[in-house]
């Protein structure tokens, strides 16, 4: 049986604009059996088109309003902090400071069975500050170690230490180093009639005038670094524990018990008047130079691997 054959109607040429009815060939039955659905097609393709540009529109209107909720948010909480910061008294939150040594600790253990001796390391203070109980709200200013110039303000490295029945002194070391995390603090005299270049004792004044000075010191309780702009007796940090006590005398090295101090702290101590010692046997007064190495407060930081 012969298969059927497509026709279609095509336009002629003629000045009547006839039609022709015409057999297609076969191999153009396929086109035109397809042809005959190209309304449908048409109609599903645009339909389609549509849905998917109305859920792109949807989706772009949902993403723009989350990001406007986002920065709303944002401003929001940003403004209320701020605002806050500024009208209220307290101090924000410290914020923790980044350790340079992230895994070192765990690549030292998988990289070394056994423990390694590291050479003692002795810091000099970073700060040293002295307030009295006289001037409860005063906070010490130095004039004498200030120096001023046409670039700006010079910082003596000198540390007055002054110990006293209304004085006490702050010194605070950084501890930043790996691996040396056994510390002690100590303290140095040399002998009364030591004169060299670099002791600098404040003029007019001995190092100790009663021969020995009964002082205690304190460990103080210190996240970061002091502020010495606002330090005062009536604004100091809090004791923590006592440290040691001392008969400090000259011709004398005294050296505390060990005690942890954590890779990038900040060790802070006060030096105070035992309150047991009478008035003249509690008096320390000297300044302290980086590099004289027998006269000094200093912390001593041993290998902690």
């Amino acid at each position: 049986m012969a298969s059927q054959g497509v026709y279609a109607f095509l336009d002629t040429n003629d000045d009547e604009g006839g039609r022709e009815l015409v057999e297609l060939p076969s191999n153009a039955n396929y086109l035109a059996t397809r042809g005959l659905d190209s309304d449908s097609d048409a109609t599903n393709s645009h339909r389609h088109s549509n849905t998917t540009s109305l859920v792109i529109r949807y989706a772009l209107c949902v993403a723009l309003l989350c990001t406007l909720l986002n920065i709303l948010s944002s401003g929001w909480r940003f403004t209320r902090y701020t605002i806050a910061g500024l009208l209220s008294d307290r101090p924000l939150p410290d914020l923790e400071f980044a350790s340079a040594y992230i895994g070192l600790e765990n690549a030292y253990r998988d990289s070394h069975s056994d423990a390694i001796s590291l050479p003692t390391i002795v810091n000099y203070p970073m700060k040293a500050v002295v307030i009295n109980s006289q001037n409860p709200d005063q906070a010490y200013v130095d004039e004498a170690r200030i120096a001023y110039g046409p670039y700006g303000t010079v910082y003596s490295e000198h540390r007055y230490i002054s110990v006293s029945p209304s004085n006490s002194t702050f010194v605070q070391f950084y501890a930043g180093d790996f691996g040396m995390e056994r510390c002690a603090l100590e303290i140095r005299v040399p002998p009364s009639d030591a004169t060299p270049e670099r002791q600098d004792v404040v003029p007019g004044k001995q190092t100790i005038p009663g021969g020995f000075a009964s002082v205690q010191v304190w460990s103080v309780h210190a996240s970061r670094p002091l502020d010495v702009s606002e330090m005062s007796w009536a604004h100091r940090p809090r004791k923590e524990a006592i440290l040691a006590s001392w008969e400090v005398a000259y011709n004398a090295t005294f050296l505390s018990d060990e005690f942890a101090c954590p890779s990038l702290t900040f060790p802070t101590f006060e030096l105070v008047c035992n309150p047991e010692a009478d008035e003249r046997g509690c008096v320390l007064n000297f300044n302290q130079i980086r590099d004289y190495r027998d006269l000094g407060v200093w912390l001593v930081q041993r290998s902690s691997l």
